[in-house]
């Protein structure tokens, strides 16, 4: 179980960055855009347009631009035809070629449980299972559950009390119903979208925050909306978390982001490479640090995927990730790296499965995909190489550039970009009415998402 977390959160018009602390390290990263809509969780009502019985399934119209798959095994026993009506919950979102996952197991999350209103299940969260207590909640739950419902119990029940947490089964069974009535009103589309990425953040940690701390006021204002005053006394504003991490920065963590090279402690780097089909990770020795070659490759390779695993939880890498190793000789160096590899994954608390090392010296990894990566999120197409790779996104450009001149609050500005975020730039810096403290120059020899920002005091 972890302790105590303090949750930083950075929004601007159309983004939101949401950092999780626990003793100074990450435990959790967030990126989301504010105008998107919230797929990943919500429930929709769909109508089955045809049975694919080669991929054991359904495809169904819950109103999005491609129909949605539903599994058989996901259907709670129930088989299902064309024309029928089913409420499902949106798994993934649909990508350019292929649609959502949809399943018909809905799950509704709280602070303290996760409710299933059709699925017959009673489980504890891991983190608190050793916990003598968390079997006595679990039995009186138990006791308060209908036929055909269940729960999952979280972490922060724990620290809840028995009637809070009979409460919230209450309110959870109120929105259910809810949506059953929405449900018999609308052909197809959607019932229920879920809560903000960051509010679901503190939803998830919500025993356990210390300080939430947010820079932004109208995402201050989105929380108070959401949890009202149980929330209000540990809510911080504040414009520059600079001065409040000790560790590292909070800006130049984001701004790297997008960088493919990422240098390690001994000198040595790796390259992360984000293809429609896999990632690939390219590992580059630098200074020695062993005694010898094998010892080499081996304490390089554990920094490196020790850096891998940070920056799947920061990037959100998921699907097949291939890491090329330093070639290691000894198969017992090998066995070894292996049984480190997976402790190193546990103890960021990744679900990655660990298949092994190729013939090729490849370390072959897999993670069940949950939303977009950071890429796909703050990336956009680059205009130069027709969409074989991905530029900073104007909306990512302007959240930095915003959260600089905040932090150089009466100082002059000149910014230099390119041209093609030039035009975005006037508007936000009209909108922001900041056109007399800012002057643009445009630089043509540059890469389409290059700007810099220098400053001056007035004279």
């Amino acid at each position: 179980m972890f302790s105590e977390v303090e949750v930083f959160i950075s929004g601007s018009e159309h983004l939101v960055f949401t950092l999780v602390l626990s003793e100074g390290s990450i435990v959790d990263f967030l990126a989301e855009k504010r105008d998107s809509s919230r797929l990943i969780g919500s429930v929709f009502k769909g109508i089955v347009k045809r049975e694919c019985k080669s991929l054991d399934g359904y495809f169904v119209d819950i109103g999005l631009h491609k129909e949605a798959f539903l599994q058989e095994k996901n259907t709670c026993g129930k088989k299902l035809k064309i024309g029928d009506s089913v409420i499902v919950q949106l798994k993934r979102e649909e990508t350019e070629l292929k649609g959502a996952k949809v399943t018909c197991k809905i799950n509704l999350p709280g602070k303290y449980i996760v409710y299933f209103p059709t699925v017959k299940k009673l489980k504890i969260s891991s983190k608190i299972k050793k916990y003598p207590y968390s079997r006595e909640l679990a039995q009186f739950v138990k006791e308060h559950l209908r036929d055909n419902e269940g729960v999952i119990i979280r972490a922060s029940a724990l620290k809840a009390s028995k009637e809070d947490i009979l409460k919230e089964l209450q309110e959870l069974r109120n929105l259910w119903n809810e949506i059953l009535k929405k449900s018999g009103k609308v052909s197809k589309g959607l019932l229920h979208e879920e809560i903000p990425g960051f509010a679901k953040v503190i939803r998830d940690y919500w025993g356990y925050i210390k300080e939430i701390c947010v820079d932004n006021a109208d995402v201050w204002k989105e929380i108070s909306g959401i949890f009202g005053e149980e929330i209000r006394e540990k809510l911080r504003f504040s414009k520059d978390f600079e001065k409040l991490l000790k560790n590292f920065s909070f800006y130049q963590l984001i701004s790297r982001l997008f960088s493919k090279q990422v240098w390690l402690k001994n000198g040595g780097f790796i390259v992360i490479e984000e293809t429609e089909a896999m990632v690939v990770v390219d590992v580059n020795s630098g200074e020695g640090c062993g005694e010898s070659f094998e010892e080499n490759a081996l304490r390089t390779n554990l920094e490196a995927v020790e850096e891998v695993a940070r920056q799947i939880k920061l990037r959100n890498l998921a699907g097949i990730i291939v890491i090329d190793l330093i070639e290691m000789r000894k198969e017992e160096t090998k066995d070894y790296f292996l049984r480190e590899v997976k402790k190193i994954f546990e103890r960021e608390g990744l679900k990655v499965k660990v298949h092994g090392i190729t013939s090729t010296g490849l370390l072959e990894l897999t993670r069940k995909r949950e939303g977009n990566s950071i890429t796909e999120i703050l990336g956009e197409e680059c205009p130069c190489c027709r969409g074989r790779g991905k530029v900073k996104s104007s909306e990512f450009i302007l959240y930095t550039i915003e959260k600089e001149i905040e932090r150089h609050v009466g100082r002059k500005v000149e910014i230099r970009a390119h041209p093609r975020i030039v035009r975005n730039l006037r508007e936000f810096l009209r909108r922001k009415k900041l056109n007399g403290l800012v002057s643009i120059k445009e630089v043509w020899e540059e890469e389409p998402d290059y700007y810099r920002l220098f400053f001056s005091d007035y004279s």
